[in-house]
């Protein structure tokens, strides 16, 4: 074997060992990137949400409402949007002076925005097949929305592929919580087959009951389309 064979040789090895360095390198970003960071991420934010605030006007120290005791500081509407989990509130409550602070977070399920009250509760409650796709065309499904909270109606037309509906069915979820006064934190962890995994938490039992109930008829109601939630945090209000 002459010398030119020889690095030929060495040249194709290090080229592999290269490749190879360089795929590992990248695939081990990936999963610091795709579940690592977002952990940790989740975390911090988790962290500052419920870190107690600070009145501006008198620097005395709020205290967090729990979902009981907030209700009597949102608006009708702001109460639909809890109930259906498009949106969450936190409530903090200055107790010396009586100053609120309102803070706005996207929820764990998504909804759109309502035309005519402004509220993030128009949901999907019928849907029909106008035109069933063929070869090469795509067919056409109607979906009719309400609003939960002032009842407004409204239909919006889909684009859907050749695939089956049985592509899209996701696993139905059947809650199997108990009412149990010495839970202080409920975390539900969904594997689904479409969105991956995802982690939510609740603050008893009812609440995480009543999420799995929303989330099994999203998924009936849903299977074709996917709403994009508002990025956290969404905003905060002031009352005085």
């Amino acid at each position: 074997m002459n010398s030119l064979d020889k690095v030929e040789i060495w040249f194709f090895v290090r080229l592999f060992i290269s490749l190879a360095g360089g795929t590992l390198v990248g695939y081990v970003s990936y999963l610091v990137l795709d579940y690592y960071y977002p952990t940790i991420l989740h975390r911090k934010l988790t962290k500052w949400r419920y870190k107690p605030r600070v009145n501006p006007a008198t620097g005395n120290t709020m205290r967090l409402l729990s979902e009981e005791e907030e209700d009597v500081h949102l608006e009708e509407g702001m109460q639909a949007e809890e109930h259906i989990f498009s949106i969450d509130y936190d409530v903090w409550v200055d107790e010396q002076s009586g100053d609120v602070q309102i803070e706005k977070y996207p929820g764990h399920l998504q909804a759109l925005k309502c035309n005519s009250c402004g509220f993030y509760t128009m949901r999907v409650v019928r849907e029909e097949i106008t035109q069933q796709p063929a070869a090469g065309a795509p067919g056409e499904l109607i979906k009719h929305f309400q609003c939960n909270y002032c009842k407004s109606v409204r239909a919006t037309a889909y684009k859907i592929s050749t695939k089956a509906l049985e592509d899209y069915k996701a696993t139905a979820l059947k809650p199997s919580f108990r009412k149990n006064k010495n839970v202080d934190l409920i975390r539900v962890e969904i594997h689904s087959n479409v969105s991956g995994k995802k982690f939510f938490e609740f603050q008893n039992l009812e609440q995480a009951t009543r999420f799995l109930e929303e989330y099994e008829d999203k998924g009936r109601q849903t299977p074709l389309t996917t709403f994009r939630a508002p990025k956290w945090p969404f905003g905060i209000f002031n009352c005085d």
